[in-house]
């Protein structure tokens, strides 16, 4: 039981050490990496071949056209 004990300990040691700098890559880097800037976004009519939005199971253009939902552009 006592080399069960050990092995698991400098297993785990070990498996944690080898993962510690992939934990620590992940936590530094940027938090916006993940969202497209503004200035580069596209319209939703452009991408409603790959992307579709939705809202409660509905379509977000049809909250749009019903008016449930405002899109407001800059």
């Amino acid at each position: 039981m006592a080399r069960l004990r050990t092995f698991l300990l400098i297993f785990g040691g070990v498996f944690f050490l080898m993962s510690a700098p992939q934990i620590v890559r992940f936590l530094n880097q940027p938090a916006n990496i993940w969202w497209t800037p503004k200035a580069l976004g596209l319209p939703l009519a452009d991408t409603s071949d790959r992307v579709g939005v939705y809202v409660r199971d509905v379509a977000l253009q049809e909250h749009v056209k019903a008016g449930r939902v405002q899109l407001l552009t800059a």
